[in-house]
């Protein structure tokens, strides 16, 4: 369902492989960009050791907005509403 509103609606996933981002036009639902980053863990850790640098996120984060600004033309890209999402599972 579209929301009916104008402006651009950017969604963000940071999950443990990569981060994704999407802006969508509020009114239409068109996609206007969209951009991903891969990533992985830190090496040379020790057995077992499973571990992330959370600079790895802010700056994939940084990326993908900058290259949607880049791609989607800055000035369509009014944000109206921003949403990130992000999980981890624990053991």
């Amino acid at each position: 369902m579209l929301s009916k509103v104008s402006g651009v609606f950017i969604g963000v996933d940071s999950g443990t492989q990569g981060t994704k981002a999407v802006a969508i036009n509020g009114k239409t639902g068109a996609v206007l960009a969209e951009h991903s980053v891969s990533y992985g863990l830190i090496q040379g850790l020790p057995e077992g050791a499973k571990e992330q640098d959370p600079k790895t996120w802010t700056k994939a984060l940084d990326k993908c907005i900058k290259s949607m600004l880049l791609a989607g033309n800055a000035d369509r890209l009014n944000g109206r509403c921003f949403h990130l999402s992000g999980s981890q599972n624990g053991f």
